[in-house]
């Protein structure tokens, strides 16, 4: 995973070094999100699995505890061996999780 993210995700510039290959201003973005995506969450009637890594300034304790309060029929998962960026970091280890989730919610056997 983090050799399509080193080949899609950065570009090699005219002097050698390395940049994003989308604008900076849309990475912010996105990790500036996870607050302000609460009401529209609180919304979802549909079984959803939110897991998450170590807090981090992205996605902070406060704010995990706070979708939990808001969010309490969404199943809550976590492996704290990981960074904001753990399906790139463990992808077998993400995807057990998931796996379990979904039968602990009955989707799949």
């Amino acid at each position: 995973m983090f050799s399509l993210l080193a080949k899609y995700g950065v570009t090699e510039t005219h002097d050698g070094e390395y940049q994003l290959s989308f604008p900076k201003i849309w990475e912010a973005h996105n990790y500036t999100q996870p607050p302000n995506l609460m009401t529209s969450l609180e919304k979802l009637k549909m079984p959803c699995i939110a897991i998450r890594g170590k807090p981090s300034v992205f996605l902070t304790e406060s704010t995990w505890q706070d979708w939990q309060t808001r969010c309490p029929h969404f199943l809550f998962k976590e492996n704290l061996e990981y960074g904001h960026l753990f399906p790139l970091e463990n992808p077998s280890t993400c995807y057990e999780i998931i796996s379990e989730s979904l039968t602990e919610l009955s989707l799949i056997d």
